[in-house]
């Protein structure tokens, strides 16, 4: 009995080790985007919630596809009855006698014809499986491009971690510089004090833009459904190839392209069919209904004294064959205004079909402004970013030279900040459009790493 419990300890404390090394290395691990949204797909509750309701529409379809087979049942009745016996004779009634009686029967039942009511249900049944099927795929692309998005943030918010590290080192080497300078009488203590307090407001920035990337992790954490963990990291790919300036883009091509590939198109299509059959359903009850029935019964009674049980189930079996026909006359309208209310349904999917496509192309038409707009504006950074560098340079020189005092080189400075600031960030929306585009044009939407 030890050596049991021993061994049932060990396996639990074996599986215990290795579900929390597993989540370790989770947390341990650097995430790329292929990594992030696989996790997302299976620990999204909204993918899992809409996963049942798939399962739920199988079983749907299971059942109305059986419904074409016949029923079948089996009846066993047991009665226990007192009566009295009439004595012609004597013209008296007996006391009150006891009697046990049992009746068996199977009974199988079918339907030959019922206004195709069972077809029409198979395949609306069909259409909900692919509706359903569709609309998970609009959930995870929707969270795809959420993920895609916090995850460019994160390297926004890295780059610029990185970019203002660089300018605190520079700002160190250029207050020594100050100091010396001062130390030997060519600039001002008031100089000195500007060049410490430019350092220190960079530290300040240092600290938000590190705190700004801490959230930017805990965001996408969020969206992964990943337990917040200080250890998280991500791989940081090529963003350069995703600085695409040189597509050619007609806003009729991509509309065209979205139309085929995305599934909110796909769905309201197949939602327009679906509700056709729910008219076609409704039009079933203006039909007459064919049944075909057959069946099997004895029965025994115990005030029969002349024949035994066997005998008495023997002669009372008595089996059928029955056909019916069931036709509708009246039925205060109920029949017509379910086929009319399917009719409405079919008119508002068919509306919703033509918004869907009316959204799409808005959206595909603001990705192409967005693309255009980022290119102008990435393509205008590039240009000041060169000029202030240039400028920047200039001015470190003179004020290396004791020509340009600390003030007017702080003003140079802050305008080199700035305009690396501007770059990296239309850099980053840039190639945030590129991915849009690329959803809309049903491109695999992955970084290259």
């Amino acid at each position: 009995m030890f050596n049991h419990f021993f061994n049932k300890l060990s396996l639990t404390l074996i599986l215990v080790f290795f579900t929390f090394q597993s989540q370790s290395q989770n947390q341990n691990k650097a995430w790329t985007l292929e990594d992030c949204i696989k996790y997302a797909f299976e620990n999204n509750i909204d993918i899992k919630k809409h996963q049942i309701i798939i399962q739920q529409n199988e079983l749907i379809l299971r059942q109305h596809k059986l419904n074409r087979l016949p029923t079948i049942e089996a009846t066993i009745n047991n009665d226990l009855g007192w009566e009295k016996d009439y004595d012609k004779d004597e013209n008296v009634y007996s006391p009150l006698i006891s009697s046990t009686s049992s009746s068996y029967g199977i009974n199988s039942s079918i339907s030959l014809f019922n206004g195709f009511r069972v077809n029409n249900q198979v395949s609306q049944a069909n259409l909900d499986m692919q509706v359903g099927n569709i609309h998970l795929e609009s959930i995870k692309e929707s969270l795809e491009i959420t993920i895609i998005k916090a995850y460019l943030d994160i390297l926004y918010a890295q780059e610029e971690v990185n970019n203002i590290e660089k300018q605190i080192e520079t700002s160190k080497q250029e207050l020594q510089f100050a100091e010396e300078r001062m130390n030997l009488g060519y600039i001002s203590k008031s100089d000195y004090l500007q060049i410490k307090s430019a350092l220190a407001s960079e530290k300040l920035s240092l600290a938000n833009a590190m705190s700004e990337l801490e959230l930017g992790k805990l965001s996408l954490m969020q969206l992964m459904d990943l337990p917040a963990s200080p250890d998280f990291t991500i791989v940081s790919p090529d963003i350069s190839q995703l600085i695409n300036t040189a597509r050619d883009l007609n806003p009729d091509s991509v509309y065209n392209t979205a139309l085929k590939t995305k599934p909110q198109i796909k769905e309201a299509s197949l939602i327009v069919k679906r509700n056709l059959y729910e008219e076609k359903i409704a039009r079933a009850d203006l039909l007459p209904s064919i049944n075909l029935s057959a069946g099997i019964s004895t029965e025994w009674n115990s005030n029969n004294t002349f024949f035994n049980y066997r005998s008495q189930l023997n002669n009372e079996f008595s089996p059928y064959v029955g056909l019916s026909l069931s036709i509708p006359i009246y039925q205060k309208s109920q029949v017509i205004t379910n086929i009319r209310i399917a009719r409405l349904l079919v008119e508002d999917a068919k509306i919703d079909e033509v918004n869907a496509k009316n959204i799409l192309r808005k959206e595909t038409e603001l990705a192409i402004a967005d693309f255009s707009s980022a290119i102008i504006r990435y393509e205008a950074s590039i240009e000041q970013y060169n000029a202030v560098i240039e400028s920047y340079n200039v001015a470190s020189e003179k004020f290396r030279l004791g020509i340009l005092n600390s003030i007017d080189f702080l003003i140079v400075k802050d305008d080199l900040i700035r305009a690396e600031s501007a770059l990296l960030n239309t850099k980053f929306n840039l190639a945030f459009s590129n991915k849009i585009l690329d959803y809309y044009l049903g491109i695999p939407l992955v970084l290259s790493e």
